[in-house]
């Protein structure tokens, strides 16, 4: 019987950590916030407020997409995976690092062009400001992540019918 709380999964590789999960939540917010959003307005079209007044915040969802093809990367970590998912997956670390640097840049460039500071909505934006630079802090200090974006479940070769 296998451990559950074993870190390596059944491919003899580190298994990705509810943590990894938690950044990938964080760092791709706008898009579980626009998927909870389509899915509250078929019993509510009032939840379309939630995504505030202009509407789907693409630029958002463009500058988080890097996370999510990490994320994609990390559900497909097994000896199939292709070329680009292990090519994603070991630069996984890097694109978390830009994913944060454009978060930060985008913040900048809001900070840059308010007129009046709004407390509740700008020390939230703020905030999430510190917590990209403490991910791209703890991605790159922890030995575990660093193992854990070097490993990758080798490749089956395939089976030639006899």
């Amino acid at each position: 019987m296998s451990d559950i709380f074993s870190k390596i999964n059944q491919y003899g590789v580190l298994r990705v950590p509810l943590s990894f999960w938690v950044i990938v939540m964080f760092q791709a917010r706008h898009w579980f916030l626009v998927a909870a959003a389509v899915i509250g307005m078929r019993r509510s079209p009032d939840t379309a407020r939630l995504l505030g007044g202009e509407g789907v915040p693409f630029l958002q969802l463009a500058l988080e997409l890097p996370i999510m093809l990490v994320a994609f990367a990390a559900m497909n970590r097994d000896p199939a995976g292709g070329r680009v998912v292990r090519w994603i997956w070991r630069h996984g670390r890097e694109v978390i690092t830009f994913a944060a640097t454009v978060n930060l840049a985008y913040l900048a460039w809001y900070f840059s062009g308010i007129a009046r500071w709004k407390p509740m909505v700008d020390n939230l934006a703020l905030l999430g400001g510190v917590v990209d630079l403490l991910i791209v802090a703890a991605i790159w200090t922890s030995q575990e992540y660093r193992q854990l974006f070097s490993e990758f479940p080798e490749a089956k070769p395939p089976e030639t019918p006899r």
